[in-house]
């Protein structure tokens, strides 16, 4: 199979998903003019082959299939065809071909073979529960390395969404680089939540015998919140293991589940149409911990807020797959990894998901006139991550335009190096055949990616000397910047930054930060040699329209860096681009 851009197919028609905005209905309206199910048909999830579109009238339904990211080499695209989306393709005469009728139909065959063991290996997929008592388990295990995190926002299940932060001497609040990772933004890719809960086990227990492993553990500090989606993740976990299909009771069960997320092959969360509430929910009270029949779900992965609501991008529909919500950030499982980049400002972040042995990153958009200053140093770190991994690096437009993916707006909040990992080739093959040799071909781009963060050329470092009446005193450091952040249209979302360290009994510390200046706010050269990048696209726009759109001009933002002991405070400014050293010598207070 070659791998092709979807933009490359759609190239060349003009189209442009923002005549689907004139489309926009109720909700249910918009469920049942795209999803229809007809009575007394069962509901079938289908693979299919689908030709580049001829004509606008295609283009408009192929833009928002449930594609897989790959293509076969005539330049058809593998997509997942849901309800009527075979009988919409067909009515405006696009060429497709279903390669499996229906993907629901295949039960699950257990994997006994021997694997051959690493970090945080098992036998099967983990469940839900497993997620947080593996995580727990590692605190208690490594109470110095190893610390639980507790997001602030449950799920619309009522379910808590936990991480594990990694650094020896872990509760000590320096200012050491951080590197985020996190996975399962989409609920079927299930890999995507094991890649991570591997290496939380690999950094902890190849501690002390891998000198990778040490010098990272001893010089960054790692947040790993390694399912971000629990209510997609059960609906499509469990029912896959355990749909009941055998009574009348079940048959039911599995209609609406199929109608709202086609079980094992549901994307998004349980945001619903009813606005019944989840937690009274009858299917729920009766057992289906995965409840919300009608849940339509939101595309977490385009419910961010940098550039959020771009018909180009996502969707409004909410019937579609890539639909992006009311408003960014409205889902809790995005305001999740929003609140970690905003306390943490990591210096570098993967965000894993599946499929396709790519590594996407930031923009989503039409980079043609400007593009992020980061492009090159991105592009690079890439390039030697796929030394390890085989995957293909690219800039995530190459593949298609994405709006409101946490991967563009983490680059463009907080100027983190950010990637997004589309793992191996399906959604969820066997674990025995997926997992293992998975994690075997990645580890050593984690390793890559996480000394990236360390090495001082990726990020800005601020050093000081806190005193008092000329004796060196601890004190807390707080960086903060009261920022915006541009969505579609014109309009801005609050993205405050607040990162805080301690600097110790000595007085003095360096606090290792993403740079100052946001990249959509500094343009680069256009010509940095990125030939995945064909000109001539349909998608004109860039980010030079971005800026003029906000009546924002090009230029520099400092950190306000506030240092406060016992009652007194000082606050500087500091401005810093990346691999830059700046000195603020000693502070009185």
């Amino acid at each position: 199979m070659t791998r092709l851009s979807r933009r490359d197919l759609l190239k060349g028609l003009g189209y442009s998903t923002a005549a689907a905005s004139a489309m926009a209905m109720s909700p249910a309206a918009q469920l049942l003019d795209t999803r229809t199910v007809i009575a007394g048909d069962a509901p079938a999830i289908r693979f299919a082959k689908v030709g580049a579109p001829r004509t606008d009238a295609q283009a408009r339904i192929i833009a928002h299939l449930d594609d897989t990211h790959s293509t076969f080499a005539d330049g058809s695209i593998e997509v997942l065809l849901r309800g009527d989306d075979l009988h919409r393709l067909r009515a405006v005469g696009a060429d497709v071909t279903v390669l499996d009728d229906d993907v629901l139909a295949a039960r699950r065959v257990s994997d006994t073979a021997p694997l051959t063991q690493q970090p945080g290996e098992r036998n099967d997929y983990r469940v839900w529960e497993d997620y947080e008592a593996d995580l727990r388990m590692l605190a208690a295990t490594y109470p110095s390395k190893a610390r639980m995190l507790s997001t602030p926002h449950t799920s619309l299940l009522g379910y808590h969404v936990f991480g594990i932060e990694i650094a020896t001497d872990v509760n000590r609040e320096d200012g050491r680089p951080v590197v985020h990772i996190d996975g399962v933004h989409h609920a079927r890719e299930w890999p995507s939540g094991e890649m991570p809960v591997m290496w939380a086990f690999d950094l902890l227990e190849s501690y002390g015998s891998d000198p990778r492993i040490t010098n990272i553990v001893d010089n960054a500090r790692t947040i790993i919140i390694p399912n971000l989606n629990p209510d997609g993740f059960i609906r499509s976990r469990e029912s896959y293991a355990a749909a009941d299909n055998s009574n009348l009771a079940g048959q039911v069960v599995s209609l609406g589940l199929s109608v709202a997320g086609a079980e094992s092959y549901n994307r998004k969360n349980l945001r619903n149409l009813s606005g019944v509430n989840a937690n009274v929910d009858p299917l729920r009270r009766a057992g289906a911990r995965y409840g919300n029949p009608d849940a339509h779900g939101i595309d977490l992965n385009r419910n961010y807020g940098f550039l959020w609501g771009d018909n180009d991008g996502s969707s409004g529909l909410a019937a579609n797959q890539d639909y992006r919500g009311t408003a960014p950030h409205s889902e809790p499982e995005a305001a999740n990894v929003r609140w970690s980049f905003l306390r943490r400002a990591p210096i570098t972040a993967i965000t894993h998901h599946t499929s396709g042995r790519i590594m996407l990153h930031p923009w989503g958009r039409d980079p043609d006139s400007n593009r992020s200053r980061d492009w090159k140093v991105m592009n690079d770190i890439g390039i030697a991550m796929a030394t390890s991994n085989g995957y293909e690096p690219k800039q995530s437009f190459g593949l298609y335009p994405t709006s409101g993916t946490s991967r563009d707006w983490g680059h463009a909040a907080t100027s983190t190096l950010i990637w997004t990992f589309e793992h191996g080739t399906e959604f969820h093959g066997p674990y025995a055949k997926t997992i293992p040799a998975m994690y075997a071909v990645n580890r050593g781009a984690f390793l890559t990616h996480a000394e990236m963060a360390i090495n001082p050329a990726t990020h800005l470092v601020i050093r000081g000397d806190v005193r008092l009446g000329g004796v060196p005193v601890q004190a807390s450091i707080v960086a903060a910047k009261d920022q915006q952040t541009p969505v579609s249209g014109g309009g801005f979302v609050a993205d405050p930054v607040r990162a805080e360290m301690f600097a110790g009994a000595e007085g003095r510390f360096a606090f290792h930060l993403p740079p100052s200046t946001r990249p959509f706010l500094e343009s680069a050269p256009h010509d940095l040699g990125d030939t995945q990048i064909p000109r001539g696209n349909p998608y004109k726009g860039g980010f030079d329209k971005v800026l003029d759109s906000h009546k924002l001009t090009a230029g520099t933002e400092p950190y306000m860096l506030t240092i406060s002991h016992a009652g007194r405070s000082v606050t500087v400014p500091v401005t810093g681009a990346r691999g830059e050293v700046v000195e603020l010598g000693r502070i009185e207070l």
